[in-house]
């Protein structure tokens, strides 16, 4: 997956089957404004959840002030739209 190192809602993620696959989508982003990016393995999904409407995955929102970390809430969330769109979330989480 090659994603921004900075962004929210899996904005401007996309996968990469391969070497030439990453070498056409770097071409292709190149023509943007360039910004840093992060290569990185996908893990798959895992098992459909129980109930049906909420994703795989939970997200801890983080706030960090002066190098110490406060933990805000668990979030719940939905099912990704393609490829890697974030679609939406739910507190408390399940």
């Amino acid at each position: 997956m090659l994603k921004p190192r900075r962004a929210s809602g899996s904005w401007q993620t996309f996968p990469v089957a391969g070497r030439s696959a990453l070498g056409a989508l770097w071409e292709e982003l190149a023509t943007g404004r360039p910004e840093p990016r992060v290569l990185e393995e996908y893990l798959s999904d895992g098992p459909p959840m129980p109930e049906g409407f909420e994703a795989d995955y939970v997200s801890v929102e983080t706030v960090a002030v002066g190098g110490a970390a406060t933990h805000l809430a668990l979030t719940g969330r939905f099912p990704l739209a393609p490829p890697f769109r974030e679609t939406g979330f739910f507190i408390p989480p399940r």
